[in-house]
This record gives C-alpha cells, sequence and structure tokens, in this order.
C-alpha cells in the first residue's frame, strides 16, 4: 500500500510565530539533554539509559522551562532512541 504525503502551508501572524519557535527551541533542547544524559551515562558508568530514564529528565526540564507538553516530550525523547 502506497503511502501518500500532504504538505500544508502556515501562514502565522507574528504571536503565533513566537509560539512555533518556542516550542521548536524546546524541542531541540530537551533532544540535546535527553542525548547529552545518555553519553554521560555511558562513559561515566557504561550505562545505556532507557525512554523511562529519560522521563526523569523530562521532570526536571518542566520544572525548569515551565509548561511543556508530555506529548511533545515522548516525540522527542523517542526519537532520541536512535542515538
Amino acid at each position: 500500500m502506497a503511502t501518500r504525503r500532504q504538505t500544508f502551508r502556515l501562514y502565522p501572524n507574528k504571536e503565533q510565530e513566537n509560539k512555533l519557535f518556542e516550542a521548536r527551541r524546546n524541542h531541540a533542547y530537551l533532544y540535546n539533554a535527553c542525548v547529552a544524559h545518555r553519553r554521560y551515562e555511558w562513559k561515566a558508568n557504561k550505562k545505556s539509559i532507557s525512554y523511562f530514564d529519560d522521563s526523569e529528565l523530562f521532570t526536571c526540564f518542566q520544572k525548569r522551562m515551565g509548561r511543556v507538553c508530555l506529548h511533545a516530550f515522548t516525540i522527542t525523547a523517542s526519537h532520541c532512541k536512535a542515538c
């Protein structure tokens, strides 16, 4: 079965653009934190980090950055598993 792709063009106003930029920045920060956590644990303890270990980072990230969507964390951390 062939997969179809649809592309949507966004024309956000300034406020929406700022929110999209902030969300993207938070995703990048969270992804980099997950990768750094995995690298540190491997170099220091030769321990492989699971998704559940990364969830501890989410609580710290949420306290530091404010409200963050759990769905966003799930997607970002699942992409980090490939690292």
